[in-house]
């Protein structure tokens, strides 16, 4: 992954989160179809939750540095990477928030706060 030569700290970071990011979408959006999870609710969420998990341990400015870079890699096409781009900035302000308001349980806020916008239809998406 090319975003890995930006720093092995912000790579570590980024890598566990898409990690926990796809297991927990895997299991929130089980019962969604395949098309939710490329392009629609599922995929929407993933992003937000990776990048704000990401942006609760390294930064909100880093974070998206790491996000973007993967995101420019992508072979997906213009409008899944302008998809992406948007719910990670979401996701990442989101991460910065969670950490400025003094959340104890961080992650579950985040992944509340983006669900909350991902059933809400509020986090871009192309269906």
């Amino acid at each position: 992954m090319q975003y890995c030569t930006i720093g092995i700290v912000d790579c570590a970071a980024a890598q566990d989160a898409a990690s926990w990011a796809t297991g927990i979408t895997q299991a929130r959006y089980s019962s969604d179809d395949a098309q939710s999870f490329h392009g629609g609710r599922a995929d929407s969420y993933r992003h937000c939750v990776w990048a704000g998990a990401t942006a609760q341990r390294i930064g909100e400015d880093r974070a998206m540095t790491v996000l973007t870079v993967h995101e420019l890699d992508a072979t997906d096409g213009q409008d899944h990477v302008q998809m992406d781009i948007e719910n990670d900035r979401t996701g990442a302000g989101i991460g910065d928030a969670s950490n400025q308001q003094g959340v104890s349980d961080t992650w579950g806020w985040i992944m509340s706060q983006c669900a909350a916008l991902a059933d809400s239809g509020k986090l871009t998406r192309l269906w």
